[in-house]
């Protein structure tokens, strides 16, 4: 039975990649002329799941705790539970709000913890890609926006970067993006 278990699990995640790989490449929603980032509303429900799925483990732990009875196993399968699900809900509860526009003038929007954040493209002064997050990081005079790579359509910065600004500034960046497909 452990190796359903296993096989069940790296199928799944093989799917929850596949689908977030393949919202990357989609093309953003226009709105107003600027290209809308965001994450696909199948990512925004599985992080809302996430997020119950904590609560739900949350109330059985306090549960179990003031039960007679409990077990090293209970515990172990609590603790198990919360290094899970416990990252995938502060995500629940902040990122589905990620709403980012590249327009004309610059990029910005509102972002999963900073709030309201916005660059001009006249004051981009670095760009950086990291792979072990997968996101963007956009530098500007004093302001900084994150664009994770997962958002529907974030394939569309680099068009941006191309158009927008100078090669010294993203090639780089880029170039670390090209590198690492996914």
């Amino acid at each position: 039975m452990d190796w359903f278990a296993q096989t069940l699990t790296a199928l799944l995640t093989a799917l929850v990649l596949a689908a977030l790989l393949k919202a990357e490449r989609r093309s953003p929603d226009l709105a107003g002329g600027s290209a809308v980032l965001e994450y696909s509303r199948g990512v925004r429900w599985f992080l809302r799941g996430a997020a119950i799925a904590f609560a739900l483990l949350l109330t059985w732990a306090l549960v179990a705790a003031f039960l007679p009875g409990g077990t090293a196993r209970d515990v172990g399968l609590v603790a198990a539970g919360f290094l899970v699900l416990g990252p995938l809900a502060i995500f629940g509860f902040f990122e589905p709000r990620v709403r980012l526009a590249i327009t004309a003038s610059g990029i910005g929007g509102r972002t999963a913890f900073r709030g309201r954040r916005e660059v001009a493209w006249s004051d981009v002064t670095r760009i950086r890609y990291s792979a072990v997050s997968a996101n963007w990081t956009i530098e500007g005079r004093g302001e900084k926006v994150r664009v994770s790579r997962y958002l529907v359509g974030s394939a569309s910065l680099v068009t941006a970067f191309e158009t927008k600004l100078p090669p010294e500034i993203w090639r780089a960046a880029v170039d670390a993006w090209r590198k690492h497909p996914g």
